[in-house]
């Protein structure tokens, strides 16, 4: 090598370093528009449906944060159950903060892991907030810095993927702690030395196998024609690949159940239509979240599909409608399981049973395919999409709230309307008929080729 070259790689070298000396805001900011927006997009409808469920069980004449973290002092049953739906509830986001592809990039930087993983841990205890302050405030300072390292220690084991037996075993460690050891003094400094214990270990090899998506060999499930292959193929990608979310769509409409059945009982509501009224009052602006968390993924996986799609002329038609269905059809049956439960709940006849259920899953059909295309609509894949996703989910649920007290059980009319036009409005963007429309398509595309 020449001088005049050495020369002009140490100056390279110099200049690098002088460039990423001051990295700690810049990497901030890079963080917090790939993997911090994908995180936040993930959980928005988790912390408004804990924002709803929060407001009625902790409000004025409701429960105290210290009557939960006291029961689960005292009763190794709840404690498990407390945090074993927190854990399920928080997977998908603390996985979209580790597996953003659009963060990949950072990891050719000339920046120290440990930056790296100061900065992933902090996003992870951002995530964990909602329930380390209701400890913090029921329980102590103590048990809350406690009960944040045990959940980063779970949560990085579980980012992981297909667990080996040495993270097995510590996950075992940390549960029997958890169900062993009341967080009293010394069970809350055993859960905290623990649980940063595991969470050193853990949280390097998450952060390192986050860019590696093992795919196993399984059986195949996708056949038929193009409508039928596309819904089953976004059914399995959501049964393998994001049951948390199915599991937190699971738990919003058990939340919803939970309010419908407290809110008639208090309200002494007895008539048939005050009754029915009450349960879509409820139903709607959860079922909106619910199909939101699901929407998010199968939209994901269709852009990452779209150059498929388009190179075997796969209609718009299909690709909206396969979209809408694998969305639609799961919360379809927790709906109808949602109005099957308060009939049995609140014991009323045969009659407004039924009418419960057949209403029920009218209202979660149709709300899930308005909350697909606003979804769709929504995600442009710009920076801002998570802001726009939340606001469009904050206003639909208050649209919704406000078209039921106004029109009671007719507001399922308005639901099938509004499904009924947004799909088409939905059909005519993934398929332009008019030549503004594919003009303006084919700007979208150039301004975004990498959706191609």
């Amino acid at each position: 090598m020449s001088s005049q070259t050495k020369t002009v790689t140490t100056l390279s070298d110099r200049a690098a370093q002088m460039l990423f000396a001051p990295v700690r805001v810049p990497l901030l900011r890079l963080w917090w528009a790939s993997s911090g927006r994908a995180a936040v997009a993930r959980v928005t409808p988790l912390y408004v449906g804990l924002m709803v469920l929060g407001g009625v069980l902790f409000g004025g004449n409701g429960m105290d944060a210290r009557d939960l973290t006291g029961l689960a002092a005292r009763q190794a049953g709840v404690r498990v159950g407390v945090l074993g739906i927190w854990v399920l509830l928080a997977t998908p986001g603390v996985r979209a903060l580790l597996g953003a592809r659009s963060a990949l990039g950072m990891r050719a930087l000339p920046v120290r892991r440990s930056w790296h993983y100061a900065l992933t841990g902090l996003g992870m205890a951002v995530l964990e907030l909602p329930l380390v302050g209701l400890w913090l405030r029921g329980a102590g300072l103590l048990a809350g810095l406690s009960l944040l390292l045990w959940l980063l220690a779970v949560h990085a084991l579980l980012a992981q993927g297909p667990l080996r037996w040495t993270e097995r075993g510590l996950m075992l460690v940390l549960w029997g702690l958890w169900t062993a050891l009341p967080q009293h003094t010394m069970g809350a400094a055993v859960h905290g030395a623990v649980g940063g214990l595991v969470l050193w270990q853990a949280l390097p090899r998450a952060w390192r196998l986050a860019a590696e998506r093992p795919r196993p060999l399984e059986k195949p499930h996708v056949f038929g024609g193009t409508l039928r292959a596309l819904t089953s193929s976004y059914l399995v990608l959501l049964q393998r690949t994001q049951r948390p979310l199915l599991v937190r769509a699971a738990l919003l409409l058990a939340v919803a159940l939970a309010i419908a059945t407290l809110a008639t009982r208090n309200n002494h509501l007895v008539l048939p239509a005050e009754v029915a009224t009450r349960s879509l009052l409820v139903l709607g602006p959860l079922v909106l979240l619910a199909a939101g968390g699901l929407a998010g993924a199968v939209l994901q996986n269709e852009r990452s599909l779209l150059w498929l799609l388009e190179s075997t002329g796969c209609s718009g038609f299909a690709r909206v409608w396969s979209s809408q269905a694998a969305v639609v059809l799961p919360i379809a049956v927790l709906s109808m399981l949602y109005g099957a439960a308060l009939g049995a709940l609140l014991q009323v006849g045969p009659a407004l049973h039924g009418r419960l259920v057949i209403e029920a899953v009218l209202c979660g059909v149709w709300s899930a395919q308005v909350a697909m295309v606003l979804l769709r609509w929504s995600s442009r894949g710009e920076e801002h999409d998570s802001d726009r996703i939340l606001k469009v989910q904050l206003m639909a649920g208050a649209v919704a709230i406000t078209a039921t007290w106004a029109l009671h059980e007719g507001v399922l009319l308005g639901w099938a309307l509004a499904s009924v036009l947004l799909s088409g409005i939905a059909v005519s963007w993934a398929a332009p008929l008019t030549r503004y429309m594919r003009r303006r398509w084919q700007q979208q595309l150039a301004a975004h080729p990498e959706e191609v």
